[in-house]
């Protein structure tokens, strides 16, 4: 099956066509492993983020030729603040999510992300995804 749509589509040879797609948790959260301090010195202590950190989730993309699409940062809130898009790679973008996990919602808006930055041409582009609820939408307006 999967050999008969990478033939159909022209596929094979042209891996940059390619995709695969996944959201990962990233938490928010710095345990330092070591911890470097003056010999002689009595109290150790440590800074860290919070206690238990937040997650944030980021829905990646990559082609089979390692080009990256740049990355879909999802937090958890209802609004969106400007602080959330500092320090990121070009081209990110960042939502927010009741959960802070992808929704149904968000994962059209991450198609979107991916068709202006999958490569152009009237040539079928494969996208993998896993069997996640929210990634059900229609595949072929790609």
């Amino acid at each position: 099956m999967f050999e008969n749509l990478l033939s159909e589509n022209n596929l094979f040879g042209d891996p940059v066509r390619i995709h695969n797609a996944d959201e990962t948790g990233l938490q928010l959260n710095n345990r330092p492993e070591k911890i470097l301090i003056m010999k002689g010195k009595r109290n150790v202590t440590s800074v860290t983020a919070k206690e238990r950190g937040d997650t944030v989730n980021v829905l990646a993309r990559v082609s089979a030729t390692d080009v990256f699409l740049p990355p879909f940062v999802i937090f958890q809130g209802k609004n969106l603040k400007q602080e959330f898009r500092d320090n990121l790679p070009p081209g990110s973008v960042v939502f927010v999510s009741d959960s802070g996990y992808i929704t149904i919602e968000l994962f059209q808006k991450f198609l979107e992300h991916f068709v202006t930055h999958k490569p152009q041409g009237k040539n079928a582009n494969l996208l993998v995804l896993d069997g996640h609820s929210t990634h059900v939408s229609d595949l072929d307006t790609l």
